[in-house]
């Protein structure tokens, strides 16, 4: 890229010499506006979404903005003196102008044109261990794979700083099973934003100083995600090394790996960018934390987050997530003796389901895998009927959709895929009750039919209390604990059950009474489950969350059927 001059190099014309000079407002003369226009080079035409930015002489970055459909960019000096622009376009060499001088007015019919050819990286073959290096732009190879992961991060941080679009964004959080990493249930919200960053970070000072996982007074430990800011810091480059690497599931990607240097000793992160071979666009950036609190847990920490080049050619984070470790005290089957486990893990994130302009113009992904759609019925196996108005979601993704009055359902233009169907309510979630997933699989230009269900009431005492745990006519008693009434749950408070049974004689007259009670401690969710109580029963129920006394007691007479919701409020510190 450069000032056309009217000469010719390399046999393609540069074309337009022009440096008009447009009187500014009247007034004291602060920032000057620098206008022009990028052309492809092989076409003439305005590249949209390339991104333009203004360095001053030290190279240092002053201002930037992406080009309009046109080609079209508006960029602010501070001062009179001399600047540089430079052009990042994904897929293709960066060029830098020659020296734009810019004084008391605004300097416009600039015309800059971007490189002739693509970098080309489907070629580039990754070959045996390579060697860790500090800086990727010393390298060759690795510096042309880095050059287009910078170029990208780039953009998606000036996207997000220029507020270009609304997101509707589906956040969710969601346990998975220790070892086979099954969803155990899932809470999601959808909500607006624009241009927000998705990522849990801090500035990158912080992190790359203070680490990546932060562990508070009380013991909690908080998990922080690098976004572009972080990965692009001089910071994170010294104090990490690069190599290529590659994928033999992923052929047509390639990846630059990145480790912590080996004086690191804080709570640090190792990951992949991840490229397309074909168009240079960064994809994907998978990472691990290299900490964990205990040594049962290591390598468990992880984190993903998935990038999307849009029609304009900006770029946005569509999807993230972060998973974290959940530890608990379990006894062992063979010594007796408790001790520290993987419980479950937490995942949190979310995924952009709707993109629109600021003038509230939807704008279609550049996302061209192939799709197809999924319909089905929602079944309530406890009172064999449909399940009406509940949500139907393909877990950790953005499609979901509502059952009608006959428990059916409808998604269509899912990535074709495999995915985990499933069941969330309010009214399911209080019970404790979470459906089991059902695998699918989407297929391009097909419809997928699919039934889901809640189970029996028998299958699902058994898989709570256990085949021991409960008798034909028992009721199962559940609920949460919050320090207040809308407050956050608290796991590990003890609630206590207390009821009443009547001995009568032959005539039914009452002889005797006994009180029975039952202590039960809240899981990870907050939540607790009582079984073996007798239908018909009179419970009282408190909570003590630590030392202390307990929270104001509830009482509640145990349906016909059952199943009965207590929500408590525990007492204590």
């Amino acid at each position: 890229m450069r000032l056309g001059r009217g000469v010719s190099r390399g046999g393609t014309a540069l074309w337009l010499v022009l440096g008009l000079l447009i009187p500014a407002w009247g007034g004291p003369v602060q920032a000057q506006l620098v206008q022009g226009r990028v052309l492809d080079r092989a076409t003439g035409q305005g590249v949209e979404g390339a991104l333009v930015l203004l360095l001053d002489q030290t190279a240092r970055e002053v201002d930037g903005a992406l080009t309009d459909g046109a080609g079209v960019f508006r960029v602010q000096a501070p001062n009179p003196g001399g600047y540089l622009l430079r052009v990042e376009r994904i897929g293709y060499e960066t060029v830098t102008s020659d020296v734009v001088r810019v004084g008391s007015a605004t300097v416009s019919g600039i015309l800059l044109e971007t490189g002739q050819s693509a970098i080309e990286l489907e070629e580039l073959r990754v070959e045996g261990e390579q060697q860790c290096v500090v800086r990727p732009a010393e390298g060759l190879e690795m510096a042309r794979v880095w050059d287009e992961a910078r170029k990208a991060l780039t953009l998606q941080e000036w996207t997000e700083g220029e507020g270009l679009y609304r997101f509707q964004i589906v956040q969710y959080q969601r346990y998975l099973h220790p070892d086979s990493r099954a969803v155990l249930s899932e809470e999601r919200e959808r909500m607006a934003v624009v241009n927000r960053n998705p990522i849990r970070s801090l500035p990158a000072e912080e992190l790359l100083e203070g680490g990546f996982v932060r562990t508070d007074d009380a013991g909690v430990h908080t998990y922080y995600g690098p976004d572009a800011s972080v990965l692009l810091s001089d910071l994170f480059l010294d104090t990490h090394c690069f190599r290529l690497r590659s994928a033999e599931e992923a052929p047509d990607r390639v990846g630059l790996a990145f480790e912590p240097v080996r004086s690191r000793r804080i709570p640090d992160i190792e990951g992949t960018l991840w490229l397309d071979r074909a168009t240079g666009a960064l994809v994907r950036l998978d990472y691990v934390y290299d900490w964990a609190p205990w040594e049962e847990v290591r390598g468990v920490a992880e984190g993903r987050v998935e990038f999307q080049k849009m029609p304009t050619g900006a770029f946005i984070v569509r999807k993230w997530w972060i998973r974290m470790p959940a530890i608990g005290r379990v006894r062992s089957p063979s010594t007796g003796y408790p001790g520290l486990r993987l419980v479950e893990i937490k995942e949190v994130g979310s995924e952009v389901a709707d993109v629109t302009s600021l003038e509230h113009r939807i704008i279609a992904p550049a996302d061209r895998r192939p799709r197809g759609d999924l319909r089905g019925i929602a079944w309530d196996s406890l009172r064999a009927s449909p399940l009406s108005g509940v949500t139907v979601f393909l877990s950790g993704t953005q499609y979901d959709a509502f059952t009608d009055a006959d428990g059916r359902f409808s998604m269509e233009g899912i990535p074709a895929g495999d995915y985990a169907a499933a069941i969330t309510d309010p009214a399911l979630d209080s019970l404790g009750i979470f459906p089991t997933r059902v695998q699918v699989t989407i297929s391009a230009g097909d419809t997928t039919e699919v039934q889901l269900g809640l189970p029996s009431r028998a299958t699902f005492l058994a898989s709570v209390c256990g085949e021991a745990g409960w008798q034909v006519g028992d009721a199962f008693v559940t609920g949460t604990v919050r320090l207040e009434d809308g407050g956050r749950r608290v796991a590990g408070a003890t609630v206590t059950l207390q009821w009443r049974r009547y001995r009568r004689n032959i005539h039914g007259t009452i002889i005797g009474r006994s009180t029975l009670e039952a202590q039960v401690v809240t899981d990870a969710h907050g939540r607790y489950r009582a079984c073996g109580v007798p239908a018909g029963a009179t419970v009282t129920a408190w909570a003590v969350v630590g030392p202390g006394e307990r929270g104001t007691a509830r009482e509640v007479e145990v349906s016909g059927d059952g199943v009965v919701v207590l929500d408590l409020v525990g007492g204590g510190s």
